[in-house]
């Protein structure tokens, strides 16, 4: 069983916008790409799957086993190109 096999996705959100995916690579690319606001975002492992429902509090998923994996600056984020292949 790989990565792939378990129900998950990825939540971004900043105090404005969010975006869900099962692409951890396709969630920081829409934050940079995002025109009007250069906010901090984080972003969440969730052991869902994307379509779930589940509550949101403070901008973070109540979900048991979430994972914050970071905030990050708009124009500060950088994946190593032998590293996405993990994420996509």
């Amino acid at each position: 069983m790989s990565n792939r096999d378990i129900a998950h996705h990825f939540f971004g959100s900043n105090y404005a916008e969010w975006k869900t995916s099962d692409n951890l690579i396709e969630v920081i690319d829409w934050f940079r790409k995002q025109k009007g606001t250069k906010a901090p975002y984080s972003v969440f492992y969730v052991p869902l799957n994307k379509d779930a429902k589940y509550d949101i509090q403070w901008y973070a998923p109540q979900v048991t086993g979430a994972i914050c994996l970071g905030t990050f600056v708009k124009d500060k984020v950088w994946v190593p190109e032998e590293e996405k292949s993990a994420w996509t």
